[in-house]
């Protein structure tokens, strides 16, 4: 069977955002089950040229301001309308049997899929909500983006031939919305490259880290850390580290905060801290770093936001903290042992069970078989 991945963003050079990571792994699923000869890629980025590549097809996002709203005002969340009759062609002219979108933003490309190609969704978030969150958070310029994006996924979720999630709660907003829920939930997963013989097995220093790119749920909750939490930390220190928060230094760094940003490699930072810290206060989906995190075996003090989707109860490493108190106490605790350690195998063994590609390819592989293969009714 031959499946054809649309997603947007360079994800095979950059996955500084959890969004970038997501597409990546999603991508790597594919690959596992149905082999990289049955795989195309159709990849929407800002690159200034447009290239055709083996199975890869690149189609340029424009950069413009006034070209991407005047996208938005037509009711259209990616393409432009120069790209639009591209895109129609390459749909007409590839040989697939299901179209696999990575987002309900591209709901009106839907209409170019040939008759009788299956069309899949896999859904990050309800991008209605995410969007509306957008706009409260980062001001009413962002209202185009969100009513695009409304109609985009109105239309996804009604002509879709199945629908995927991350998690029950997006599942039951979907339903909520727009009267139909996911026919799969599939957890944010990624490709295992832990070390083991990189783990340092004894901290002596009493230091958190943040990891997360520059976007609205993030900043917020991060500023709101620094000054609810590490303010009573006294003691401690807090590193920072995502693609662009070195734009907020200014801001955020005092005698505990570092602001670190942009880096070519999380992994050192994550064998060299014994505690993650993830205020998220809002959002949706499922949060990327968390699993991420989990990978490597990280103490882990997270919000119920950032633990959405994931099955941590009773796991041992992982601490529930939704009020500034939560945070002090759970992370005093910690520190309070005798030795500190750098690696939970419960939280690793979460990740094996339940986030591992591995895992999941299978699931994700069969369940667009079945897709395929149901019959019209």
């Amino acid at each position: 069977m031959k499946v054809l991945y649309m997603a947007i963003g360079n994800f095979l050079q950059e996955t500084h955002s959890g969004g970038l990571l997501r597409c990546l792994q999603n991508y790597q699923l594919l690959l596992e089950y149905f082999g990289e000869d049955n795989v195309k890629l159709c990849i929407f980025t800002d690159q200034m040229i447009e290239t055709v590549r083996g199975n890869i097809y690149n189609i340029h996002m424009s950069s413009s301001r006034k070209e991407r709203w005047t996208t938005f005002l037509r009711g259209n969340s990616i393409v432009t309308y120069n790209n639009e009759k591209k895109l129609k062609q390459y749909l007409k002219t590839t040989d697939v049997q299901v179209v696999v979108f990575e987002s309900g933003l591209f709901g009106y490309m839907m209409r170019y899929v040939p008759h009788g190609v299956k069309r899949v969704v896999l859904m990050q978030n309800i991008d209605k909500y995410y969007y509306k969150n957008l706009v409260l958070h980062g001001g009413w310029g962002n209202y185009p983006r969100y009513w695009a994006a409304m109609r985009n996924e109105r239309y996804a979720v009604k002509n879709a031939d199945s629908i995927v999630c991350l998690n029950r709660r997006d599942s039951d907003l979907l339903k909520k919305e727009y009267g139909k829920a996911a026919g799969m939930l599939l957890p944010i997963t990624f490709q295992d490259i832990f070390d083991f013989a990189r783990v340092q097995s004894e901290f002596r220093e009493k230091e958190l880290l943040f990891v997360g790119s520059l976007f609205p749920p993030n900043l917020h909750g991060i500023r709101w850390f620094i000054q609810n939490v590490m303010s009573k930390l006294r003691e401690y220190k807090l590193v920072i580290v995502g693609k662009n928060f070195e734009s907020m230094r200014s801001e955020l760094e005092n005698e505990q905060v570092r602001v670190v940003g942009t880096v070519n490699d999380l992994s050192e930072y994550y064998y060299s801290f014994p505690a993650i810290v993830m205020p998220i206060l809002y959002g949706d989906g499922m949060k990327v770093k968390t699993a991420e995190a989990m990978m490597y075996g990280k103490t882990i003090f997270a919000t119920d936001e950032a633990l959405e989707g994931y099955e941590v109860e009773g796991v041992k490493g992982v601490f529930r903290c939704n009020q500034a108190e939560d945070f002090v106490i759970n992370i005093s605790n910690f520190f309070r042992e005798q030795t500190i350690s750098g690696f939970q195998p419960e939280v690793r063994n979460l990740f094996l069970n339940q986030h591992d590609n591995k895992i999941l390819a299978r699931r994700l592989g069969c369940f667009l078989e079945q897709t395929v293969n149901k019959q019209e009714v």
